[in-house]
């Protein structure tokens, strides 16, 4: 017959404290991420310095002329502003 043994109490809090160590990095990088999108796209934005969405080389995020492709973008950005805030609240119990 087999006996059952409780989990040791300190094996049981440093996986608790690894978990929540986890939980806190991931939810930092999330905001930190949350904060540039914020911050560099949204202060354009609201500015109206929509050209502004330029400025980093990796993207076009601006063309001139091109209202639907501009919108999409502005979406684009703004929803990933909101998964990326949201998201964290998946990891919750």
């Amino acid at each position: 017959m087999k006996t059952e043994t409780s989990p040791n109490p300190a094996f049981s809090r440093i996986l608790r404290l690894s978990g929540t160590t986890w939980f806190c990095v991931a939810v930092l990088g999330q905001a930190i991420f949350v904060i540039y999108i914020l911050g560099f796209y949204g202060r354009r934005t609201v500015t109206g310095d929509y050209a502004g969405w330029n400025d980093r080389q990796v993207i076009t995020g601006h063309v001139a002329g091109d209202d639907v492709g501009n919108l999409v973008f502005a979406l684009h950005v703004l929803l990933a502003a909101v998964m990326t805030a949201g998201g964290v609240l998946q990891l919750v119990p």
